[in-house]
This record gives C-alpha cells, structure tokens and sequence, in this order.
C-alpha cells in the first residue's frame, strides 16, 4: 500500500472514541462477512526448509509453492486471514510442495536474495527443478487465487518464455497462457522477466494481442494505464488525446461490469484517481468511478481489507484536485467512519495486523493525525507485532515536531522488534531517526549503530536482502552525517567492527559486497 502521509490539519477534535461513534454512518455488513467463514483445515507448510521442500518436490513430482513472508507485515497477514483460510485455496495447495519462510527465520533473507524476493508477501511458484514458473501477487479477487494456483501447477513454461512468445508468436498462446500473464505478479518482478521502462508499452501489445479474451485484454490496457500514468513527468503529459479517450472508455467498461471492476480492484483503488485525472475524464465518469468504489465496500465476496480501501480514490482525487486544501469534513468524516468499520470489524489477530494499518494510513491521509495515533496507540496493546505501529507514531510525532517522543517511539519499536533481521532494519530505522533528529549525539549514533552489528556478528545471513537495501541506504546517509559532524573516528570503528560480519559472508553474494563496503571513505 501506497500512502502518501501528510500533515495534520485542523480537524483533529475527534478521539478513538468518535471512531466508534461515526461507525453506524457507514453500511451495516451482512451478517457473515469474509473472515467470518474460517475453515478448520490448514495449508501443509514446511516452515523454513527450503532444500527439504526442493528434494520432497523432486521426490514426489509436484511443483513447489513458496510463501516469503513476516510475522509483522500487514499484507501477510491479510493473506493469511483472508486467502490462506479458504478450503479451494488450501486443498490447490495438495498439488504442490508448500515452504513457509519467515523473514527472520535462520537463513530466509539470503534464500531472498536468491530468489530475487524483496517485499513481504512474496509468493512464487517453482518446478520441482527449482525453475521458476510464476509469481502471485497479494491483492487480488480472492476468488482468483485458487484460480492462478491452479493454473500455475498446469504450467509447464516459466512467465519469461511466455513474455517471449506473448511479443514474438502470440497466436501460440491459449487462454490459460494469457490468463497467467495478466495476473502474474509484475509489482513484485522487481524487473526480472521484463525491465520495468518497457512495461507501458509490452501490456498495450498484449492488450491488442489478446482481444479474442475481452476481459484480460481490458487487464493488460489497465496495466499498461498505470504504467503510464505513473511513469509520467506529470499527469497532464501522461497520455495522448487518442491515449485519453481510450483509458476513459476503459475505465467505463470496468465500471459497467462489477465483477471485472472487482477483480481489477486493487490496481483501481491506488491509480484510479491518477487515471480519472490525466485522462482528463468528466466529473460524471469520476462520480460513477467513485459510485463503483463504494458498491464494492458493500461485497462481502472481497477481503475485508480491500473493502476499507475503497474509500482511498476518493482522497487521492481529492489530493491532485486540491492539493493546498485539507479534505473536506464531509470526507474526513467519511474516513472517520470507514475506520470505526475496519477496527470494529477486524476481530483475529490478522485481521487487525492488515485492517489497523490500512484504517490508520486513511486517516493520516485525511489529515487526522491524531486520530491516527490514537488508533496505533489503542492498537499497540493488543497487536501481534506492536513495534510495527509504534513506528507509525514515531513519524507523527515527528511531523508534529515532537523531536524526543519521536525518538523514543523509534527506540522503543527496536527494543520490542523480534527476528534478526526484523531488528537490523527497525535498529537501522533508529540510527536514521537519531542521526535526522540528534546528529549532535555522536555517543549514542555509534553506541547504536554498534549495537545493530553486534546482533549481525550473531547472525551474519541476516544481513542479506532486505537488510543488505537498508545498509546501503545507511552507508549514504552516515558518510554524510560523519562529514557534517566530524565523526571520521566513529566511521572508521564501525567498519572495523563491520568487516568481522563480512568475513561471515559468502564473498560472491551482493550481501558481501554490501558489506565490504559500508562506511569505506574516499
């Protein structure tokens, strides 16, 4: 999910407890909504053994299903309340060798870093071989995962060879084919199969290509839109008057079929409003495109957490319209109310994980930072992972400029984060606040950048991937706090104690050049 945070406005005096209140403003749901219907069966994960799921694979003939994921990350636990609790989707898991790798289990950033995985929730399909077929990607029409799962284990050419096929002899490819391409995980590809400047211009070729299929036609020409739209200097230069016409004959089109809007719904829900605008699109097309939106919040087919996020076009709208003006307090009054629905209804604590965050970043959109906060703050006592939510208090704090609460919600979530890698980036997460907020403090900045290696000498294979991103991030922003402060003394100990991860380190791997290098100045 992608929030733009913003600044508090003067429409704070609601609390938590008006949260509550404004619930009964929004549509009462059915009386059994998705989350209510859990199953009694379970996915058969192999938790952690990614060779012991490879070798039972290669013994028993069947692909090989990974999940990469962390105890903390919202869009896990949506999958796990949501996807991985219906019977379709568990019993298409029997087809498969299925491996769960947690994020901080011993070994699982370096088998990211193999695997090219980078954000949580990853999904990815393999032949037992260890080729890989095809990735899912989180967000969908819940209905269509055990589709893709299905259509995943039938295949028997990886996305790259169809990609290829898909641009030289597309008359080769079936329905299925095409099926797996539209909906393969492309937002987390991270460029493997097809270079991300290309995207745009390869989904309009499939678009036309597929037109015997209506419905994934209209997918690529959504996706090839949002490619576009967000690779674009700025809206008004995103598309042509030809290129306009066309994304508002397609937005129409999803808007007149609810079940192709559904299952296209997460892709309209965060580029929607960046297409109604740059496609120049009527206020009439804007309002029904908005009417789709909350005829989807009453579907109790979609995930819960997608049914919160129908309200986000509308604020994003509101924010290219009016970018110097608050939302106004009808609409905040709207996301008042949207997040009384989401937190009264989240009842597992899954659902939490994923609802409490998407409810908390609409409000901050709105401009209700308080309100926010006082949701986080509610939220920390009863979440399965609080340290990811004190982080969101730290960053109001520090757009209120409150410097040492900001501080100290920083730490704390270190403190109370768990798994090595988990703390190697909530530490590296502190030392970045510490070094923005207190670049003064040489003492404390080394003390806790000493304390984040010390934990990587303890388990070095947690300095791969993720980490890996954020050490090089950090290496940028430390070289220029040692310039600014004077602290050449400070670099030159860290990496010396830096080098003792490294010779930890397989020196063919990116991680170790990461390594070799942080802190290393001119």
């Amino acid at each position: 999910m992608n929030y733009t945070r913003v600044a508090p406005t003067l429409f704070t005096a609601f609390t938590l407890l008006a949260l509550s209140a404004c619930a009964k403003s929004e549509p009462e749901p059915p009386a059994q909504s998705t989350t209510e219907q859990r199953q009694t069966s379970e996915i058969n994960w192999l938790k952690g053994d990614v060779e012991s799921a490879f070798a039972l694979a290669k013994e028993q003939n069947k692909p090989v299903i990974l999940y990469w994921g962390a105890k903390w990350c919202p869009p896990c636990n949506q999958l796990k309340a949501t996807v991985f609790t219906r019977e379709d989707f568990i019993k298409t898991t029997e087809q498969f060798v299925a491996v769960y790798l947690d994020g901080d289990s011993q070994g699982a950033q370096k088998w990211g870093e193999h695997f090219g995985a980078v954000g949580y929730p990853t999904l990815i399909v393999f032949q037992a071989d260890g080729t890989e077929l095809t990735r899912i990607v989180g967000g969908m029409d819940l209905a269509l995962y055990p589709k893709v799962l299905k259509q995943a284990a039938a295949q028997n050419q990886p996305v790259g060879k169809l990609v290829q096929l898909a641009q030289n002899e597309p008359q080769k490819l079936s329905e299925d084919d095409w099926f797996m391409l539209a909906f393969y995980g492309w937002p987390i590809d991270m460029g493997r199969v097809l270079p991300d400047a290309q995207k745009a211009e390869v989904f309009a070729q499939f678009a036309q290509a597929s037109a015997k299929h209506p419905e994934l036609s209209n997918r690529f020409a959504l996706l090839s839109a949002i490619e576009a739209v967000n690779g674009a200097e700025s809206l008004d230069a995103a598309f042509s008057a030809a290129e306009q016409n066309k994304v508002q004959d397609l937005l129409n089109t999803l808007i007149k079929q609810p079940a192709q809007f559904n299952r296209n719904i997460e892709d309209l829900q965060y580029s929607g409003a960046k297409l109604l605008v740059a496609s120049n699109a009527s206020v009439e097309l804007q309002n029904r495109f908005l009417e789709a939106m909350d005829n989807a919040f009453n579907n109790v087919a979609l995930a819960p957490e997608t049914r919160t996020m129908t309200l986000y076009p509308k604020l994003a709208l509101w924010r290219i319209q009016n970018p110097d003006t608050p939302p106004s307090d009808t609409l905040q009054k709207a996301v008042l109310a949207r997040a009384a629905w989401a937190n009264e209804n989240a009842k597992t604590p899954f659902d939490r994980q994923s609802q409490i965050y998407n409810a908390g970043g609409l409000l901050e959109e709105a401009g209700l930072n308080d309100e926010a906060k006082a949701l986080y703050m509610a939220e920390i006592e009863r979440s399965v992972s609080p340290h990811y939510f004190m982080s969101y208090i730290s960053a109001l704090e520090r757009q209120q400029g409150n410097v040492e609460q900001a501080l100290a919600w920083s730490k704390r979530a270190w403190d109370e984060s768990t798994g090595p890698a988990t703390r190697a980036q909530w530490g590296i997460n502190y030392l970045n606040a510490l070094m923005s907020l207190a670049p003064a403090d040489v003492d404390k900045i080394e003390a806790t950048a000493s304390a984040v290696i010390t934990e990587l000498q303890q388990d070095p294979s947690a300095a791969f991937q993720r980490t890996r991103m954020r050490l090089q991030r950090l290496n940028t922003s430390m070289l220029a706090w040692a310039e600014e402060n004077k602290a050449s003394e400070t670099v030159a100990r860290l990496r010396t104690q830096m080098q003792t991860v490294c010779d930890s380190i397989d020196e063919s791997s990116d991680a170790y050049s990461t390594c070799t290098e942080f802190l290393k100045q001119a």
